[in-house]
């Protein structure tokens, strides 16, 4: 076996360990996602180590086509986005985005270089489609168990919109290699267990992108005979189109009766976000959108006019269903064009290319960017990765536009790569140690705070560390270092359990007013939550401030209950005895 072999072997083998470990939960963390993307960081960088110095011992020439330079622009700007523009750089996220970005550099030239195939990246894509295809069949039998309380069938994520989101990604390459002969009834079989996988289940954003691959494939087969049909029956094309439009009206009529109170939530969280993307249009920073649109719906429902739908579909937001919009909010208007330009560029590149996949899958999940979320989803982002990395090494490197790097700039480039691995391992090693401390039992009792302090340099922007610091210093009763690490969390994020430690904590420091002051922004944040009112309503009750306490009192009573539960119950009926209460007194 010859040196160029075993580097084959190695390279695909640290691809399908990357690749395999997205789709599962290692344990190895605090968050399941943690373990999917850290551990795609590092493989994507060790992988990015092994081409470099391959290139360098060979002293192969680095060939980089207008792709390329756009995707190497594109690493550059959320680099420098994070470092100049951005109030606070999220490194979590930063990283991601860059990782990835350079994998199709990475992917691309080690295909170019025949250390890995389109083939071979495509069976493990596949890989993963087996792995979701059996935990589905697995849920939905009851011999398994989902990964989402919620839901009884979710694959092997926790939401099952992530999941079917990655099967049609599938659907293509599983179509392409039926169309070859490739183990035809084996990929046939394999086609339908993944279609019925989809339809299990049941997410609207995976059915649009079925259809837009479908008119994808049919518009590329059939597009010199549509010409020609339209020149010489333009009427009897008028009359389909007139039949076809009102089906696709229906369609997405019964689409949007699916899950109409999700479709009504999400008119809400466009319209803020838009708002928000046109009131900074430099970005608020990668990462951070959750931190700032939560901030922005507490204000808006605090001061603003707002309707009873949308209060009622409020919730807290973790990405804007849009991946438009959060690149623009985050990334700023330009960080919006890259993402716009990225899926228009290889798709176009893909057409000239003739690769009849890669425009189907790019057409499709450009559209579904449209209606949720794609490129935090990992794996779904994974496989769009992959497919530019096969437009990369198919179109960017016989053209005459291509800048050639001798082996000899590998040199300077390893030095970034090999620093940016370093933190990426430094970041899951951290991440690793922060789960053995026993962050499930953080906050239940006080722990030496001296083990969690010697991972603050290397976790990076971690708002976990920080909860965990603040919840073990709560068990140990120091409120004031407590709100420190809180503070320091909400850098990252405005999630309400760091509103309701913080309320806590200036409870216990004497700060009343302060506290009153968290829990009404909470209440404003979470227009649905009758606890945080019912807290407000005693807090005004025992300040002697009985029209405030009405106030929260009426609040709670005008709430309408989306699930109802005991809790709920007890509280309006408490709600209801104190407004007959001051009624009767005044």
């Amino acid at each position: 076996m010859n040196k160029k072999t075993v580097l084959k072997n190695i390279a695909y083998a640290i691809f399908v360990i990357t690749c395999v470990l997205t789709a599962i939960d290692t344990g190895l963390f605090v968050y399941p996602s943690l373990s999917r993307y850290l551990l795609l960081e590092a493989g994507a960088m060790v992988l990015s180590v092994l081409c470099i110095l391959t290139n360098i011992v060979y002293r192969r020439d680095i060939a980089i086509g207008k792709l390329g330079l756009f995707i190497f622009a594109w690493i550059l700007y959320i680099i420098l986005h994070g470092c100049l523009i951005a109030e606070t750089c999220e490194q979590y996220r930063t990283y991601y985005l860059c990782t990835t970005l350079l994998l199709i550099l990475v992917a691309a030239d080690m295909q170019k270089a025949r250390l890995l195939t389109r083939k071979n990246i495509e069976t493990t894509l596949l890989a993963i489609a087996a792995i979701h295809i059996v935990c589905i069949a697995a849920q939905s039998i009851g011999v398994a168990e989902s990964g989402n309380e919620y839901f009884d069938v979710t694959g092997c994520n926790e939401n099952p919109t992530v999941t079917a989101i990655y099967l049609v990604g599938c659907i293509p390459m599983l179509a392409a290699r039926i169309k070859r002969g490739e183990h035809k009834p084996a990929y046939f079989i394999f086609l339908l267990a993944v279609m019925t996988g989809i339809v299990i289940l049941n997410c609207r954003t995976a059915y649009i992108g079925l259809g837009v691959e479908f008119a994808v494939v049919i518009a590329v087969k059939y597009s010199r005979q549509g010409h020609a049909l339209i020149k010489r029956h333009g009427a009897y094309t008028c009359l389909l189109g007139v039949v076809l439009l009102p089906i696709v009206v229906v369609a997405g009529m019964k689409m949007y009766g699916m899950k109409k109170d999700s479709a009504d939530g999400r008119m809400l969280i466009w319209k803020l976000s838009t708002e928000m993307m046109a009131g900074k249009p430099s970005g608020y920073g990668y990462g951070l959108f959750e931190k700032n649109y939560n901030l922005r719906q507490a204000d808006y429902f605090a001061n603003r006019e707002y309707t009873d739908t949308e209060k009622r579909n409020s919730d807290f937001v973790y990405m804007p269903y849009n991946d438009y919009l959060e690149h623009g909010i985050e990334g700023g208007i330009v960080g919006m064009v890259f993402l716009l330009a990225f899926y228009a560029m290889m798709a176009g590149k893909a057409v000239q290319a003739d690769d009849k996949e890669a425009v189907a899958v790019f057409a499709a999940f450009a559209v579904m960017s449209l209606f949720n979320f794609v490129y935090t989803t990992i794996q779904s982002w994974l496989l769009v990765v992959c497919y530019a990395s096969f437009v990369l090494a198919k179109t960017d490197c016989h053209v005459s536009s291509t800048i050639r790097l001798s082996h000899h700039a590998g040199i300077a480039i390893l030095v970034p790569v090999a620093f940016a691995m370093y933190t990426v391992f430094g970041f899951a090693g951290a991440q690793m140690q922060l789960k053995r401390t026993g962050s499930a039992a953080i906050g239940l009792h006080c722990t030496d705070d001296r083990n969690l302090e010697a991972m603050e340099h290397r976790i990076g922007t971690s708002e976990a560390y920080w909860s965990h610091r603040a919840a073990n210093s709560i068990a140990c009763k120091n409120y004031t270092e407590a709100l420190s690490h809180i503070r320091k969390a909400r850098r990252y994020s405005s999630h309400p359990e760091l509103f309701a430690m913080e309320y806590s904590c200036l409870k216990h420091t004497g700060n009343v007013d302060d506290a009153a002051c968290r829990l009404d922004t909470l209440s404003y944040m979470l227009p649905q939550k009758l606890s945080v009112k019912y807290m407000l309503m005693k807090h005004h009750i025992g300040g002697n401030r009985p029209q405030e306490a009405l106030r929260y009192a009426d609040d709670i009573l005008s709430t309408e209950i989306k699930v109802k539960s005991d809790e709920a119950e007890n509280i309006r009926n408490r709600a209801k005895h104190f407004k007959k209460h001051y009624e009767q007194k005044n």
